[in-house]
């Protein structure tokens, strides 16, 4: 058993964090990621704050490069140690919309910091995953599999309790609204064969459920995605 990724939630995105603190951190955990024999370090940019907070919190250009100034800091520590930063498209974060990603990944140098995109947490922010990460293919060095109903309400309450608001749209992979057949041959057409990392969220019966999921890419996807 290997390990090829892990998700980092230390450090502050905040535009005073001390950029030294970070750094060291990130390269800490990223020591322990290559020793564990993983090879990607994977950061989830920070939450919105709800819509009508005081005083609003806005995702413009500025408040992107404070984050992708951290991202930087992060993705270079990482690669000192051999391994790579990858940001994660979190529903409801500062990074999950298509704006969100285009806007993001220009703002990022591509030496350091690459994509993890999350085919569920996509379609929940309202995008069409395929679509976005075509944009972004050369990256993606790890992605994260698994399916949603569809588009979940923007304009709710984001504190601590908002990723379990989002278990109710979640799906396994192929019981939802993501065009799997257009996602496979986007992996394939960019070289992304070697690994799916199939993922469910607070199901009652796990096994039963990557066992489907696993059981729809086998059967259903083995026409455009080995």
């Amino acid at each position: 058993m290997e390990l090829k990724s892990a998700f980092y939630l230390e450090g502050s995105w905040e535009p005073d964090a001390d950029r030294g603190e970070i750094a060291d951190s990130a390269a800490a955990y990223a020591r322990f990621i290559k020793e564990a024999g993983g090879d990607v370090l994977v950061a989830a940019p920070p939450m919105r704050t709800t819509w009508n907070a005081e005083p609003p919190q806005f995702n413009d250009f500025d408040f992107l490069k404070n984050v992708a100034d951290i991202a930087h800091v992060v993705g270079h520590a990482s690669l000192q140690e051999g391994v790579t930063t990858a940001l994660h498209t979190e529903a409801h974060s500062t990074f999950c919309t298509a704006r969100d990603v285009d806007l993001l990944m220009a703002l990022t140098d591509p030496l350091f910091v690459s994509l993890c995109p999350d085919t569920g947490h996509l379609a929940l922010a309202g995008g069409e995953p395929t679509q976005i990460v075509s944009r972004h293919r050369e990256r993606v060095v790890i992605s994260h599999w698994k399916d949603a109903t569809g588009p979940a309400p923007l304009r709710v309450p984001i504190d601590d309790s908002i990723h379990d608001s989002h278990r109710e749209y979640f799906r396994r992979v192929g019981a939802g609204s993501v065009d799997w057949f257009a996602w496979g041959r986007l992996m394939r057409e960019i070289g992304f064969t070697d690994l799916a990392l199939l993922e469910l969220d607070a199901v009652a019966d796990p096994v039963t459920e990557i066992t489907a999921a696993r059981e729809f890419i086998e059967q259903s996807l083995s026409t455009v995605f080995p």
